[in-house]
């Protein structure tokens, strides 16, 4: 740390001799051991080209705007300090003097997700760049459509701007709105909830299996009144929710099902690709998820009517033969070219992709059973289901241990993230349900499940550490105990 560090007052000269002595391009000045800021070699320079002398003081040309870590900065804090072009930053003490410059590398950090990006991403970008075609006009949207729809053997495909907006298309296009009833699980992200609350519906939430995670089939049942219109199960974290009996129940009350796969790219039942067994399926390509587009959804579906309906609603409501002309509610929903060029690429990899995710998390079962089989359990699957695992989720059987995992792999720089928040205890929410319902599936999913790194570009070696420090958390208890 001493070669990164040069106390003040100090000229041109000295500056330059440290930071030739220490290689690295890059010098911390204090005074009295307080940061002050940074000066580098390129800062040097331009200060000789501006008629500077190497006796000169340096204090005019010390770089002022030094982001610095604390001691008691998080791991996440620590990872996003290194923004692209940081190679090192200075962590401070409580009274504010420089203990230690953190070099990138060091903080080892593994988040939960992570795009994986190729070269083919970029070639395909620069394509519609090219082109000109930079909105939501160009061929690259239709064949990321085509892509998709064939992926999961559906008739037809719509691109929106986000899998949220999806969500509310598809209500839009069931002619879903104020009054009505829609069915969704108590644990899921809160996009499902606000979708329905945005088209002026009731969101009515059911109870999950805490085993998988899903829809509970009896509590959706005892859910249902003459005002339902429709239900949206999601197959959470790329396990898939009962929707084949879900979708039985639905079409003999006479409503719709919408499922929400947002999470679910890749995940099957029976062969058969989830978003396809009910009315509409809608995806997310956000940035942390299989595959991405950075923002971005799909609309899934195999009725020519409803296909041309959310077209034009997806496009302000314009006739197809007439753009100016109205036929319809309709909204800007529309995914851009240079989006669906990211698709496109990221669709010439996505069984590869999958593949990973489901290799992934046959590994951690592999190391994580081999120490501690008794302490943890996995996400139940069920019968037929091909689990995507888009998030690698496992269940403590002790509660009270889960915050306790949650902070020793963060302070080992391991990112995590706990279970969803059953919905009926969040503010937006609590209004829908009576405060004496009891959700207990959702109270014990959340209170026992904890979601692992589960990047693609995970390496064996960081699951390797990933569940090593699982075990040194458990033999850390048995110690105390």
């Amino acid at each position: 740390m001493k070669k990164m560090l040069k106390e003040l007052p100090a000229n041109i000269k000295e500056c330059l001799e440290q930071i030739s002595s220490n290689g690295e391009g890059l010098i911390f000045l204090v005074r009295d051991s307080i940061l002050q800021g940074s000066l580098s070699d390129g800062d040097i320079r331009r200060a000789l080209l501006e008629g500077a002398e190497l006796n000169d003081s340096v204090e005019d040309f010390i770089n002022k705007s030094v982001h610095s870590l604390t001691e008691f900065s998080s791991p996440i804090e620590i990872h996003k300090a290194f923004s692209p072009g940081i190679k090192f930053v200075p962590v401070i003490n409580i009274d504010g003097l420089v203990i230690k410059v953190l070099r990138i590398g060091e903080s080892s950090f593994i988040p939960l997700s992570e795009p994986n990006l190729s070269l083919r991403e970029s070639e395909y970008l620069n394509e519609a760049m090219k082109s000109g075609w930079i909105s939501s006009a160009g061929n690259y949207v239709e064949m990321f459509e085509k892509s998709f729809a064939n992926y999961v053997d559906s008739k037809y495909a719509i691109t929106v701007s986000n899998g949220t907006l999806g969500l509310v298309l598809a209500l839009k296009m069931l002619e879903i709105g104020v009054g009505d009833e829609v069915i969704v699980p108590n644990v899921t992200f809160g996009a499902t909830a606000n979708a329905v609350c945005q088209v002026g519906a009731i969101p009515i939430f059911a109870d999950i299996d805490q085993d998988t995670m899903c829809m509970d089939l009896e509590s959706f049942r005892s859910k249902i009144t003459n005002k339902t219109r429709a239900v949206i199960p999601v197959h959470l974290y790329g396990n898939a929710a009962d929707v084949v009996e879900i979708n039985k129940i639905a079409k003999n009350s006479n409503f719709y099902v919408i499922e929400d796969a947002a999470e679910a790219v890749g995940t099957r039942i029976s062969g058969k690709h989830v978003g396809t067994f009910g009315d509409i399926g809608v995806f997310s390509f956000f940035a942390n998820k299989t595959i991405t587009t950075g923002e971005g959804g799909m609309l899934v579906l195999n009725n020519e009517h409803l296909y041309s309906k959310g077209k034009m609603m997806r496009s302000h409501g314009f006739s197809p033969n007439n753009r100016y002309w109205h036929e319809t509610w309709g909204t800007n929903m529309r995914m851009t070219n240079l989006q669906a060029a990211i698709g496109c690429a990221q669709m010439e990899r996505v069984t590869e992709l999958v593949e990973i995710k489901q290799k992934n998390a046959g590994i951690y079962k592999e190391f994580l059973s081999s120490l501690y089989p008794a302490k943890i359990t996995y996400v139940k699957e069920h019968t037929d289901c091909e689990n995507s695992h888009w998030l690698f989720v496992i269940k403590l059987k002790d509660k009270n241990l889960i915050q306790k995992l949650e902070t020793h792999l963060v302070s080992n720089q391991i990112e995590t993230r706990r279970i969803f928040y059953p919905l009926n205890i969040q503010p937006a929410f609590e209004k829908y349900s009576s405060k004496n319902e009891i959700f207990s599936g959702s109270i014990a999913a959340y209170e026992n499940g904890i979601c692992l790194p589960s990047s693609t570009l995970l390496s064996l070696e960081q699951i390797r550490k990933i569940t090593s420090v699982i075990s040194s958390f458990f033999e850390s208890i048995a110690e105390k105990s």
